[in-house]
């Protein structure tokens, strides 16, 4: 449970006692509002306190702007309640069921503590909580400070959502010793595997016993376990206030969130793909800072003497006193270590060597090359040559006129395979989870004339149009879009209309994500402050509000449904629901009327007759067969979440699995490479170190990619 940063790019959201809370994807559309008024009801208080003017700014936002909000009551409570338990302790190890028979006497409580700026239930739960903490402490060391018998025929249960709170001590005991054993069995495995991967390659290694791995595995997980438990001591009570915020807003819809100020300036960093700072990944390691990795092109690297498993000891801002970071937190030390371009940050460093030395460096704007669209080649079996766009999310740079735009680095792209003449294009949205909604709206209108792309509906009010309003067609050769069950959003709506307007085939997974809501971002201060004048620079965050849902030029909205591909390949996930369906309180499918468009002039008139070719190919493809069955058995394994702790039944089951892995691999590794190569406008720059390496890795990806090779296929039938 290492905590990983790149610095001056994405701390981490918040990290919940026993499993990140994860949000699903991303959505489009930034602006600013804060006009509301207060929402805490009980004009008594008269000295606000922060978590009182946040909650009220948010709440007061919510009501007058929400595309649909809901009725703060006691319905409201439960729900968010028992978001908030699963939040704060998912697996259930750490409250007792009488805690919990405790805390559940607010539960139909929190609107009116709401309304009368009360905070009893989140108190309470993190006090109790902070006592389970350090009673769970003593328990892991208690018992990985014996011998763990790993021959007891015994299970354990891995879906939280099976299990009920312990009854008692004994039952919580038992909760973290099977926990623990499971740990440990995993690293026995693990340490195994490498020594005899080792021993492959060299006689002199020495293998160790079982009782040896045993207490080697005890150990590393003794120690993960160790950081773990510093990691919680050390939280700030704005994390667990943010974790308790956001299981309320849970309840209004899954894409409303609350963001501190540094998880908004993360927001925006990560939305934009660049950032200002000295280019380096950063890890908390026994209470030291520790250098993971440096960044290409970074000032770092291009400085030379920073390297990874280096120790910052100490930070300062040019000439200023050093501040010492042992056993900061690590999103601290890395607010002090980011700054803007050409500042000044000096690094009191200890080299793996055990050398003490500062290191100056002069931050600078840092950009992440993989998070923005990139081109290749690939030769079809008739010599005809096919483009392939790579774009990982629809980025925009809200902050900078100027900035970086996926839009225009994809016309960009189109552009150089004109200048190739390439016509045909794989647009690959896989895992794309969104971004800026209008640059999908600029994107499609690279591929059609004149004519609407999406349209977007608020609370009331007729739906509006955002509108393709340029002539010109940038790209007018065929296209595919690949697309999975985690493309959502943007991603959803340029599927949409190149499928709406016959422009191009989609392809992939039985249906993408199915987020069809607009966010916007409202700061709280002005909101919030007003309600203490004495606080008035204090900065309370960001709302990211669900305020506008979109839909299709025909009419459909893609909330829940998504996007049905119109050929649909075996995926992972076909038998697992997944999604924006599989949130707790996502806002309902709707339909509106449609709008008038008019069809691309080269539509694909012969689909079924291509489902037909593609299927007969899937159905005797071996690869695809194998993905299939994978899916089945993922379903399998959700259905029946139980493992065994027996370590000859775990290591059976587990050796299945990697069997079935490598033979997967090991038919990838047979399979005639592809003939990939940059677009003849970039084979100068990819001559570049950085640039070839970076190819070179994305290459030998795509030649074990099954679902590229059958969209090429799929462009040779038409």
């Amino acid at each position: 449970m290492k905590k990983s940063i790149l610095v001056l790019v994405a701390v981490s959201f918040v990290a919940l006692l026993s499993q990140a809370w994860q949000k699903s994807p991303v959505s489009p559309v930034y602006a600013i509002e804060n006009k509301e008024q207060s929402f805490i009801q009980d004009k008594s208080i008269k000295d606000y306190s922060k978590e009182n003017r946040i909650l009220s700014a948010i709440f007061s936002i919510i009501a007058q702007n929400h595309f649909k909000p809901v009725e703060i009551n006691d319905e409201f409570s439960k729900k968010a309640f028992k978001v908030f338990l699963e939040n704060v302790d998912n697996f259930k190890r750490f409250y007792l069921l009488s805690d919990v028979s405790t805390l559940r006497n607010f539960d139909a409580d929190l609107d009116n503590q709401l309304l009368e700026g009360r905070l009893d239930t989140y108190e309470l739960a993190w006090s109790i909580m902070k006592t389970r903490i350090e009673e769970a402490e003593k328990i892991n060391t208690a018992l990985l400070s014996e011998k763990i018998d790993l021959d007891i025929v015994e299970s354990i249960e891995l879906d939280p959502d099976k299990l009920d709170f312990p009854k008692d001590e004994a039952e919580r005991l038992d909760r973290w010793r099977k926990f623990i054993k499971y740990q440990i069995m995993s690293k026995i495995e693990e340490l195994d595997a490498m020594q005899k991967k080792t021993a492959e390659k060299t006689d002199t290694v020495r293998i160790l016993s079982m009782a040896a791995l045993e207490t080697e595995a005890r150990e590393k997980i003794k120690k993960r376990n160790g950081d773990w438990f510093r990691r919680l001591h050390k939280r700030k009570d704005t994390e667990n206030f943010q974790v308790y915020v956001n299981s309320l807003l849970a309840v209004i819809d899954p894409h409303t969130e609350y963001f501190p100020p540094a998880d908004k300036e993360n927001f925006d960093i990560s939305i934009s793909g660049q950032f200002e700072g000295i280019g380096a990944r950063l890890q908390e390691r026994d209470g030291f800072i520790t250098i993971t990795e440096i960044i290409p092109g970074s000032p770092a690297a291009r400085q030379g003497e920073l390297k990874p498993d280096d120790v910052i000891i100490k930070v300062a801002q040019g000439a200023a006193e050093p501040v010492d970071v042992t056993d900061m937190p690590l999103d601290d030390a890395v607010k002090m270590i980011r700054g803007p371009k050409g500042t000044e940050v000096r690094l009191t460093i200890k080299t793996m060597e055990g050398v003490y030395k500062i290191i100056s460096l002069i931050r600078d704007v840092i950009v992440m090359e993989e998070s923005y669209a990139k081109s290749v080649t690939l030769k079809q079996t008739d010599g005809t040559l096919v483009g392939l766009i790579d774009l990982p999310k629809f980025y925009t740079d809200y902050n900078n006129k100027g900035g970086r735009t996926c839009s225009t680095d994809v016309k960009k792209e189109l552009e150089k395979m004109n200048a190739q003449g390439i016509r045909k294009v794989i647009i690959d949205l896989r895992g794309n989870g969104g971004g800026s909604l209008q640059d999908v709206v600029d994107m499609v209108g690279l591929f059609i004339p004149l004519g609407p792309i999406v349209q977007v509906k608020s609370r009331t009010g007729e739906p509006y149009l955002l509108t393709d309003k340029d002539p010109k067609v940038v790209y007018d050769g065929e296209v595919l879009v690949l697309v999975d069950s985690y493309s959502a959003s943007a991603s959803e709506i340029f599927a949409a209309a190149i499928q709406d307007y016959g422009r191009g085939i989609i392809i992939g997974s039985n249906s993408t994500f199915g987020k069809g809501t607009v966010q916007k971002f409202h700061e709280l201060n002005q909101v919030g402050n007003h309600l203490n004048p004495n606080a008035s620079d204090e900065e309370l965050g960001s709302l990211k509000l669900t305020t506008q849902k979109f839909y299709r030029v025909n009419g459909d909205a893609t909330q829940l449904k998504g996007v049905v591909p119109d050929i649909i390949l075996p995926d992972n996930y076909a038998y697992l629901e997944v999604g924006e369906k599989k949130q707790d309180y996502p806002l309902a499918f709707s339909e509106i009327r449609p709008t008038t468009y008019v069809k691309w002039n080269g539509v694909i008139e012969k689909m079924e007759s291509l489902r037909e070719q593609c299927f007969v190919r899937v159905s005797n493809n071996e690869f695809f067969r194998m993905v299939d069955e994978k899916a089945k058995k993922f379903k399998e394994n959700k259905d029946n979440s139980t493992e065994p702790l027996n370590y000859v039944k775990y290591l059976s089951e587990k050796e299945k699995q990697q069997k079935d892995a490598d033979t997967f691999e090991d038919l990838l590794k047979n399979l005639v490479p592809m003939e990939i190569s940059p677009l003849d406008a970039d084979s100068i720059r990819f001559q570049e170190k950085e640039k070839m390496e970076m190819f070179k890795k994305w290459e030998e990806r795509l030649n074990k990619d099954i679902y590229v090779r059958e969209a090429l296929k799929i462009l040779l039938d038409i």
